[in-house]
């Protein structure tokens, strides 16, 4: 398998979740901190933690419902280059490619590739228990990359590379698809605070600013291609064939933004070829029957005991991404139509391509595209998603987390794209200890994913799709996730005075009886 074909693959293959949720073992419990915040921002009320420190994590989230990983050995040991002789092409050399490793599902009318790579950096979150309020800042990093609502032999010409022995010399016509790529720096501060607390329910709300700042993004969009293959042997190497593409119609367009070089150094911009805003909303209600036993009277005031679970059950309603990206600038920024006839591309025109740039250079070639017709500024949405939460404690330290996310955009657009699904994750939750097991069905309801999570102090890890990394049932896909924080526990007043609430205290004559400082404390 030549490395061109590597590369093409391992993108279709490999792109996954597009703006999906990452890091879902890790965001559900009571001790997940700023991680808990992109699912919903009433999240930094009534924390576990007085102070929560994130170090910094980083997450690869990978999935697409058309091509199956069907290698006897799994994607990590290929990536490694740990499989055995007997796959190479000869002792210590290079994978010898067989088609059965790639198994595609036929007849897929949509075909959802998308990968969504996220760092997570410093942040911090404080808490206030006296003012009932919540406040966190930090830093997300994005990658995003997704090919959407594609036609069924787009998706099959990149999984074989144009080998594939279903191609004829008919005409393929009608063909579609939306590529989109894009590196994000996502700055935000939430704050959040306690509602209404009653009896037995609990309300809190939360909001998240975000800036938005970026200096690559390409989009491809084909709304309509018609293409025939023909092969012919090479000239220079025999038993070669040689592939061209014949286009009689292209009907797409295309954007492309670059500032060269991507170093360390566009970590900590604030500023961009593209800038712009958002925001996350959230509220939670929190059933509480038993609430009154964790409260008590210090310094004249009601307090909660920060330290234990009070609910029964949690719903939580958010709605997150809402927000733009405005990318202008007349030398790095460049959009353009295309509508082209009887066009063709050549073996050599998308070989040993050097990054987006290159890929969109061979575009204008092929179709002799006029740089001078260029738009060099557009805005695209950030993909607005709602999600709801279900949190049922079962006791004091097994949880029954139910998140539902549904996208509000279509897919079909330029810029990030989001996806829905369903995760139900179990988890084993102690203070110092934390382990789940997130079962999901995700993009867009069609995959089937299954993970794991660990905790031990500040040190998270785990997988929201665990069955790629052991190459289990020919995954589609594969996640990975790890970080570590800080975490400076919320602790009870160290008063001696601490009068816990005692329900009889608001029966009529009961305070005349019991002079409240002779009541036991």
């Amino acid at each position: 398998m030549k490395p061109s074909k590597y590369k093409i693959f391992f993108f279709f293959f490999f792109s996954v979740k597009v703006f999906s949720q990452n890091f879902l073992g890790a965001s559900s419990g009571n001790y997940s901190g700023t991680n808990a915040l992109p699912l919903n921002p009433a999240n930094v009320v009534d924390s576990r933690y007085l102070l929560f420190v994130h170090v910094g994590g980083v997450g690869l989230d990978l999935q697409n419902n058309y091509a199956r990983w069907s290698a006897p050995f799994s994607f990590v040991t290929m990536a490694t280059g740990t499989y055995d002789d007997k796959y190479r092409t000869s002792p210590g050399g290079p994978l010898k490619w067989m088609n059965s490793y790639a198994g595609v599902n036929q007849n897929r009318k949509n075909i959802r590739m998308i990968l969504n790579v996220e760092g997570r950096g410093p942040a911090i979150q404080y808490n206030n228990q006296k003012h009932k309020t919540g406040i966190a800042m930090g830093v997300r990093y994005r990658l995003m990359t997704s090919l959407n609502n594609t036609s069924e032999p787009v998706g099959e010409a990149i999984v074989t590379s144009l080998k594939s022995p279903n191609y004829t010399t008919t005409p393929s016509t009608g063909n579609a698809f939306t590529l989109n790529n894009g590196l994000y720096n996502e700055y935000f501060i939430t704050i959040g605070k306690v509602i209404k607390d009653e009896d037995e329910g609990f309300f809190k709300g939360g909001i998240t600013l975000k800036r938005f700042v970026s200096d690559f993004a390409t989009n491809v969009t084909g709304t309509d291609i018609d293409y025939l293959l023909s092969r012919t042997p090479s000239n220079w190497k025999p038993g070669m064939i040689r592939t061209t593409i014949d286009l009689p119609k292209t009907e797409g367009s295309f954007s492309n933004v670059t500032a060269g070089s991507l170093g360390l150094s566009s970590l900590t911009k604030i500023n961009g070829l593209g800038t712009g805003f958002g925001l996350d909303l959230g509220l939670i209600y929190e059933f509480r029957p038993d609430g009154r036993k964790y409260e008590f009277t210090h310094n004249g005031q009601r307090v909660s005991d920060p330290t234990k679970n009070k609910y029964k059950y949690r719903i939580g309603f958010s709605i997150v991404d809402i927000g733009y990206l405005r990318y202008s600038d007349p030398g790095m920024v460049n959009v353009a139509n295309v509508s082209s006839t009887n066009d063709r591309i050549e073996p050599d025109d998308f070989y040993k391509l050097k990054g987006t740039d290159g890929f969109i250079r061979s575009i204008e070639n092929v179709y002799s595209l006029d740089p001078t017709t260029y738009q060099h500024s557009y805005t695209v949405l950030f993909p607005a998603t709602t999600i709801l939460s279900f949190d049922y404690a079962y006791s004091e330290k097994i949880y029954i987390h139910t998140i539902w996310r549904q996208s509000v955009l279509p897919g079909n657009r330029r810029g990030p794209i989001g996806h829905s699904g369903i995760s139900v994750i179990p988890r084993y939750e102690r203070k110092y200890f934390e382990f789940s097991a997130p079962i999901s069905l995700d993009n867009n309801y069609s995959n089937l994913n299954v993970g794991l999570a660990v905790r031990a102090g500040g040190l998270y890890l785990g997988s929201d799709n665990a069955l790629g990394i052991f190459n289990i049932g020919n995954p589609r896909g594969i996640s990975v996730y790890a970080g570590l924080f800080l975490p400076i526990y919320a602790r009870l007043p160290k008063s001696p005075l601490k009068c816990y609430y005692d329900e009889n205290y608001k029966i009529k004559g009961y305070r005349k009886k019991k002079l409240s400082f002779f009541r036991k404390v």
